[in-house]
């Protein structure tokens, strides 16, 4: 989503932390792209199938999750579906109330500390470069994976409908079975 598209579509009491969340996103991509970029080779490589599709699945779950309900809310509504939005719209919108947002960027300030951290062993699919113990994988095992689950939980409270929940759930049991995977390589080599 562009900063233009921010402004137009998304005006209001939570402006600046929807403009926080835009540059935390941003430039979380541009350290994808210099870690990518700078990455040191790889010790074990992907070898199976699941350790190439399922990182990038995954990868590629939150941009569905947060693009999606504009597209598909309208296939998704029922009676239900309406009271629940309702009652959720009177417990998290009121003006005073960014809870949602605010998870999102302190969960994209996890993540960029996470890949700040990593350096020169990133990767998508499931491989072994460096293990890292310093920094924040000091204190958690995969900081980049918990930064991603806060972010698209606050998310979730933020545009709460039955597609964000459904994709949010999913997001969490691939992402946790990704880092029992990773582990698992690890411990190999």
């Amino acid at each position: 989503m562009t900063l233009r598209q921010i402004i137009y579509y998304y005006p209001g009491h939570d402006f600046p932390l929807r403009l926080i969340k835009w540059g935390l996103v941003t430039l979380l991509f541009l350290q994808f792209l210099a870690a990518y970029v700078s990455r040191t080779q790889a010790k074990a490589r992907a070898n199976q199938i699941l350790d190439i599709i399922l990182p990038f699945f995954c990868a590629g779950l939150p941009f569905i999750i947060i693009m999606g309900p504009k597209w598909v809310y309208p296939y998704v509504q029922s009676e239900l579906h309406i009271q629940v939005w309702n009652f959720w719209q009177d417990l998290f919108y009121p003006p005073q109330n960014g809870l949602g947002l605010s998870l999102m960027a302190f969960g994209e300030i996890i993540t960029i500390w996470g890949m700040l951290g990593l350096r020169g062993s990133f990767s998508i699919a499931t491989e072994v470069r460096v293990l890292r113990t310093t920094g924040p994988y000091r204190w958690v095992r995969h900081p980049l994976y918990t930064g991603e689950m806060i972010s698209i939980i606050g998310w979730t409270l933020h545009w709460c409908n039955l597609f964000t929940v459904c994709g949010t759930l999913l997001f969490l049991i691939l992402q946790s079975w990704r880092a029992k995977r990773e582990e698992i390589k690890i411990t190999q080599v």
